[in-house]
């Protein structure tokens, strides 16, 4: 269910109410003293906006996949390595 904010016309209150859209439009109806505001964006997460892209498929293909096909089945290191 969305968040949504509504202004009381004559006063400038603003609250905030979490309603299913159905419920809204039965608050809208029921409450004319009140407007629907926007006071944010909505979150959402979208990859390419977040900076998430995919890797080129050449990295895939070239660097990434060798390198897990020469160190499938071997166990991570878990120790600090040794100075020398």
């Amino acid at each position: 269910m969305p968040t949504y904010n509504f202004r009381h016309k004559d006063t400038g209150d603003i609250i905030e109410s979490f309603l299913t859209i159905s419920a809204r439009e039965a608050f809208l109806a029921e409450h004319p003293e009140y407007e629907q505001v926007i006071l944010d964006a909505p979150a959402v997460g979208d990859p390419a906006a977040l900076g998430y892209q995919k890797p080129p498929t050449d990295f895939m293909k070239y660097v990434r996949d060798p390198i897990i096909a020469r160190n499938r089945g071997r166990k991570a290191r878990t120790e600090a390595p040794r100075e020398i």
